[in-house]
């Protein structure tokens, strides 16, 4: 384990956290600890010494633990917002022909958008859907039509940033397109907030993954 350097380490009790690995796949490890609470990482989270990691219980100091704790869940955070991104992404047509029974629906409607927005937080995929009412539109590089834009980022004292659409009227995505339009769709974000409130809270909010499978039951 990663070795935690106490002066008083030998005048003092150090307290002991156990936990156990209950399976390992390759580089996956699956641990669990006090509760029986699970949790899936590279061991690499886990040993700075590369040593092998085999199933049984382990032993750490509570700073060790700790910093264990951290860069486990660090990783394991990145890695789950990346497939919510990607999977938000991939079914931009969904949320466009399913509006009007999402905003129908509090649960659906209330369910989370993975991508951050200066200024805006805590974006609902219902926020979204109000916003293409709102200015959250371009032109399509593909046929002219009125985009949807999906994501967006950029600077908001310049208002430069990029942004990707997907278009209704021919099908298509336009994806990374550069313009200065960040600061107006931020404004759509705003203002679809204002009028589709979240009324769920962030901790019983559905995620992405959890709204798609539920569209498509």
């Amino acid at each position: 384990m990663r070795t935690t350097i106490n002066n008083d380490y030998y005048t003092r009790t150090v307290r002991i956290v156990d936990f156990e690995v209950v399976c390992k796949e390759g580089a996956l490890v699956t641990l669990r600890g006090k509760y029986g609470v699970e949790m899936t990482t590279d061991e690499k989270c886990l040993f700075e010494d590369m040593r092998e990691v085999s199933v049984g219980a382990l032993h750490c100091t509570l700073a060790d633990y700790q910093w264990w704790l951290a860069g486990a869940w660090r990783w394991y955070f990145e890695k789950e917002r990346k497939r919510l991104v990607e999977l938000y992404a991939d079914h931009v047509p969904l949320y466009v022909w399913t509006g009007d029974y999402t905003l129908a629906h509090e649960e659906l409607c209330n369910a989370l958008v993975p991508f951050d927005v200066w200024g805006v937080a805590d974006l609902r995929i219902g926020q979204v859907m109000k916003a293409w009412s709102c200015g959250l539109t371009a032109k399509c590089p593909h046929c002219g039509g009125e985009g949807k834009v999906y994501h967006f980022c950029g600077v908001p004292t310049s208002g430069a940033g990029s942004y990707s659409l997907f278009c209704p009227d021919c099908g298509n995505f336009g994806e990374h397109i550069q313009g200065c339009e960040f600061n107006r769709f931020r404004k759509a974000l705003l203002t679809a907030q204002q009028d589709q409130p979240a009324t769920i809270p962030t901790r019983e909010a559905l995620n992405i993954d959890e709204y798609i499978k539920r569209i498509l039951m």
